[in-house]
């Protein structure tokens, strides 16, 4: 087999967030509540969102982005639970 052959045979492993739950990191539903509720969710001035306590002095002072952001998702949890609500829980 070639290298361009080679290159194009690569193999790719999509793992959900119970893979790393032995070691001690949350679940995908208990980052969605983090997420969701807001608290302690801060936007870098770099446009990234950091979860946990962070110091401010690098955080965007503008929380308005933020909460629209967080009303967005909220929404789209919101349609997800009524779309599955008899199939499974949505996280």
């Amino acid at each position: 087999m070639n290298s361009a052959s080679k290159a194009n045979n690569r193999i790719v492993f999509l793992f959900g967030a119970g893979t790393s739950h032995a070691a001690g990191l949350p679940l995908g539903g208990e980052i969605t509540g983090t997420v969701l509720s807001g608290i302690d969710v801060t936007r870098h001035t770099n446009g990234r969102y950091l979860l946990g306590p962070h110091s401010r002095p690098q955080s965007d002072a503008s929380d308005g982005f933020l909460r629209r952001i967080l009303l967005f998702l909220q929404l789209i949890k919101a349609e997800a639970d009524i779309y599955y609500f008899l199939d499974r829980l949505v996280n």
